[in-house]
This record gives structure tokens, sequence and C-alpha cells, in this order.
């Protein structure tokens, strides 16, 4: 039982548990590298570069995500010359992963998407590449090098839920276009899970609080999915998870109002600017507080996920202590910020 305390301290601080997890002004704390893998044939070439450039034009314009911080390694570089960070070699990959590495800081957003095909030969899954594949073990390596950083993994491609398991850790989000590596076909899920994220008028905004979180990407992408299978009247043969509680699980359908379980990290999780609020763009120490109060969210995160191996007392003990100080950081946020946050 939360102690009565506690709960004064959230009354007194609205909307702290439902805080969005974002980063600080013009790019700073937010990260992103996108690999357009093997296309097979010149049709999908086209449909994910076509995905790409969408995307890559929303966080830029709409998130306010600098170039100098969004790498693409794409088959082809030549196809989008000046655009492209170079080939997407597995080399390539995973030297950017670990150049990365060196760059973040605590409470930094590090987002992750694989657009592509994904095969499952006996045990082991992979993502398609130029050369040499990616596995999981291979990804799981890069991604212990970010342990006090939110990371979001999207591997869009097919057998891509193999994935989940190696993948899955506290702080991290972890969604896959299929559930198994055995759902093999040819995917769609990156196209509306683009769409929400481009906000292109797709009516992904659930809560209407201007951003959509990757929970409302996901579960909108999800939909669309399930929506273009029945218009065609074919059998459903992917299946999108989201992990995002370190378990290794996921969950097909995580609540937009999850507290614990799958679809609690994701709900807060955004990639707008948190400047969106009025004179926080110059504001050093809202910009501190920001990254506390996500830093905060991730070892209550972890703290549940751990709450099974700890004992009942000690588990409530670290429970209201982060609580009461995330109260505290939210309460001083909209002090800061004329209470916009």
């Amino acid at each position: 039982m939360i102690p009565a305390r506690l709960v004064l301290a959230l009354l007194a601080a609205p909307g702290v548990m439902a805080a969005q997890a974002t980063a600080p002004a013009d790019g700073e704390g937010r990260h992103v590298l996108v690999v357009t893998g093997l296309s097979g044939e010149p049709t999908y070439a086209a449909r994910f570069q076509d995905v790409t450039t969408t995307l890559l034009h929303a966080f830029e314009s709409r998130y306010r995500i600098p170039r100098s911080r969004i790498r693409w390694f794409a088959e082809k570089p030549d196809a989008a010359p000046g655009r492209v960070t170079g080939r997407s070699t597995r080399e390539n990959v995973l030297g950017a992963l670990e150049a990365l590495a060196t760059e973040v800081k605590e409470g930094d957003i590090v987002f992750l998407l694989l657009i592509g095909h994904g095969s499952m030969t006996g045990d082991e899954a992979r993502f398609n590449l130029p050369g040499p594949d990616i596995t999981p073990a291979d990804l799981a390596a890069r991604l212990s090098r970010f342990p006090r950083q939110t990371v979001v993994v999207v591997n869009a491609a097919s057998a891509s839920g193999a994935f989940l398991q190696p993948l899955s850790a506290p702080g991290r989000i972890i969604i896959t276009a299929t559930k198994t590596g055995m759902e093999r076909n040819e995917t769609n899920f990156v196209y509306p899970f683009v769409q929400a994220l481009a906000d292109t008028g797709a009516g992904a905004d659930v809560d209407k609080d201007g951003a959509v979180s990757l929970l409302e990407a996901f579960r909108f992408a999800k939909a669309e999915v399930a929506r273009s299978f029945e218009s065609e009247k074919s059998l459903l043969t992917e299946h999108a998870l989201l992990d995002d509680d370190g378990d290794g699980k996921g969950s097909e359908d995580p609540p937009l109002n999850a507290v614990g379980g799958d679809g609690s990290v994701a709900r807060r999780v955004t990639l707008r600017s948190a400047v969106a609020v009025a004179g926080a763009e110059s504001d050093t120490v809202v910009a501190r507080l920001v990254r506390e109060q996500g830093a905060l969210q991730r070892q209550v995160d972890a703290l549940r996920a751990r709450k099974e191996s700890l004992p009942a007392a000690e588990y409530e003990q670290q429970l209201e202590a982060l609580l009461l100080r995330l109260a505290e950081v939210g309460a001083e946020i909209r002090s800061r910020t004329g209470g916009s946050r």
C-alpha cells in the first residue's frame, strides 16, 4: 500500500505519473539511427526509401531533431546522395552504435528503426543486410552500452519477433512487427507506424495532447495493419508486439493507460521537443529537471520489474522514495514553465 503522505504528494503535483519522457530543446537528448536493409527487388527499395524519407522529414521539421543527430544507413547510399550516412552493412551499423555510445548523455533517447526483410534460420533470427546480416546477439551487445538512456528499438521486418526477448531490458522499448521468427511474410507495420509519428492527419494522437507517444503509434499501426488485411479478406500474417517492462514477453494490446506492465513506458515517451512549453528553451534548469524526471521514471520502471525478487517492505520503501522525488521534480518543472508540464 502506498503511504498516505506519498498520496498527498502526488495529489499536490497532478500529472506527475503521466509526465512525458521528452527530451530538451532543439534535438538535444534525441538520437536517431534508421537502417534500411536488403530490398530484394526495386519495388521494395522504393517503398523503404519513401517511408524513410517521410520519417526523417518529420524528425527534422516536426520534432526539430537536427540532421547531425540522425543517421541513415541504406542499401544503396547513392539513392539519396547527401542524405544517407553510409551503406547499411553490419560493420557500419554496429560501428555507428559504438560511436553513439560515446556521444549520449544520461536520460537521452536513442531511437533505432530497422526497415526491411528478416529471416529465421534454425533458431537464429537475422535482419537482412548487404553482406553479413545482423543478429539479436549483435544488437544486444551494442545496446548494453546505453544503460542510462531510454532505448527504443523498432524492428519492422519479417521474423522480427525473435529479436524481442534477446533485446528486452529495463529502460528499453522493444517493438517488433511480428510475434515470432516464424512470421516470415512481408510486413506492413512500418508504414502506418511512420504515418502516426509523422502526424499526417492519421488521428493517432488519441489523448489529444499534441504529441504521439510510442504507445499510440504502436496501437495505431497495429489497428491499421489489421484493417488492411480485413479489407482484403486475407488471413492476418503479422502480429506486432511491444515490450517495455523488461520481461522479454511482449504484448499485442498494451492499454493506453498502462501503469506497470507493457505500455507503461511507451505511453510516456515521445520524440517531440520538451520546449513546447513557453520559456523552457533558454531555461537550463528546466532541461536538467526534465532529464532527472526521465531518469527517475526509468528507475521506477526497473524497480517494478524487480518487485517479485525484493522483500515487500524494501520494495515499498524504494518505490516511495522514487515517487516522492518524481512528485517534487514534476512540481518544480510546472512552477518554472507556468504549469504547462
